[in-house]
């Protein structure tokens, strides 16, 4: 199902501040979570992707449906404190001006999903929509390195993007990585405009940082399997 690139453009004059969106993306994943406690459609769907896990994912042996439920509770709960600490770290160095621009598209990905996106309800369902912003994310803090000195994120989110990616299936999740890139590049011309009059400082402490740069998942076994 592909999804449509023209609701992915967030329009309108005035918008919320990020730290109050980012706090609307908190309510909507502890009411998702409290909605989902317990449901048995949540336990089935996620049974289901144990069963059907990409084959990429690697899980740990007699565990793989508390390891993989664990991993996507824990994806989806990183997203806020991602989305946090990347706003918090740019405004340190400078570099909020550029950062805004896509840090607003990468929340309006959970608050203003996609139209096929807001037919689907429940817990396990924000796993898309966090996966577009972590993808989102991920994107950002490569364009940022050079900025920063290094990572504006807390963790590392590729390998789990690659492991959501398989656990929503090959031809979805490159519609919803497709529509991403549509997005960042709607924002070409008021990213030219902000980068011509930016003055970034790369942060000490950013660089320390990328020294010890942990894995989003990892703590739960749930990794890549590579073949060779």
């Amino acid at each position: 199902m592909a999804i449509p690139q023209k609701n992915l453009v967030v329009s309108g004059d005035v918008k919320p501040m990020i730290p109050e969106k980012i706090s609307q993306i908190r309510s909507v994943i502890a009411q998702e979570k409290a909605r989902t406690d317990g449901d048995r459609d949540f336990n089935y769907w996620m049974l289901e992707k144990a069963v059907q896990v990409h084959h990429l994912v690697a899980l740990p042996r007699g565990q793989e449906f508390d390891a993989l439920s664990k991993f996507v509770v824990a994806y989806i709960d990183a997203l806020p404190d991602c989305l946090e600490h990347f706003h918090r770290v740019a405004e340190q160095a400078n570099l909020s001006p550029y950062t805004d621009l896509f840090l607003n598209l990468a929340t309006d990905f959970v608050l203003a999903p996609p139209a096929e996106l807001e037919l689907e309800v429940g817990f396990g369902h924000l796993m898309d929509e966090a996966f577009m912003a972590h993808r989102l994310l991920e994107e950002l803090n490569d364009r940022c390195l050079h900025y920063l000195g290094g990572p504006g994120l807390p963790v590392d989110n590729s390998f789990a993007n690659v492991i959501v990616h398989g656990l929503i299936g090959d031809e979805f999740a490159n519609d919803l990585d497709l529509a991403v890139h549509f997005a960042i590049e709607s924002q070409a011309a008021q990213e030219r405009a902000v980068t011509a009059n930016l003055h970034a400082k790369p942060l000490q402490a950013v660089a320390d940082a990328a020294k010890d740069w942990p894995t989003l998942g990892e703590e739960l076994m749930v990794g890549i399997r590579f073949q060779f």
